[in-house]
């Protein structure tokens, strides 16, 4: 009885969100489509708060038989706060997500029709590096000094 009442709510739960609506930044209401919400992190997976998350740019780009049709891609950014939610027709979707400074993040998505597919919270890790000097391999104190620039001399008359 027990795990019947545990899979029977799931159950609600599931239909209950497949059969939600949402609105897109616009206000329009739709019943397929996407939403989420995106988090600027650093390397040890800590929001970063005081990121601007309305200048994340979103990509959806649509894939039928495996090639991606780039004329027909949908770009967006996410509310100040970092949801979106984005109607779509049911089908595949490449998505990309970008911040500069932050690492793009791929991935690959199937919208069904009528449902509306939540992809949670979508972390985006910031870069981080070090400011120093290249250092040659092995030696720790001896610094590469434009081991890649070539000098070549103007001919001599």
């Amino acid at each position: 009885m027990k795990y019947t009442t545990i899979i029977f709510i799931l159950l609600l739960t599931l239909i209950g969100t497949s059969c939600a609506t949402l609105k897109t930044e616009e206000g329009e209401v739709v019943s397929e489509g996407i939403t989420g919400i995106l988090v600027p992190v650093d390397a040890y997976g800590n929001e970063i708060v005081f990121q601007e998350k309305e200048k994340i740019l979103v990509n959806l780009t649509p894939i039928e038989d495996g090639e991606r049709f780039f004329d027909n891609t949908l770009t967006f950014n996410p509310r100040p706060d970092g949801s979106f939610a984005s109607k779509l027709d049911d089908g595949n979707y490449a998505v990309e997500i970008f911040l500069d400074g932050f690492y793009v993040k791929n991935f690959e998505i199937t919208v069904n029709e009528n449902e509306i597919l939540d992809l949670g919270v979508i972390n985006i890790e910031k870069i981080e590096t070090e400011i120093a000097a290249p250092l040659k391999e092995g030696h720790t104190e001896e610094v590469i000094i434009n081991e890649g620039d070539v000098n070549i001399e103007p001919p001599s008359i």
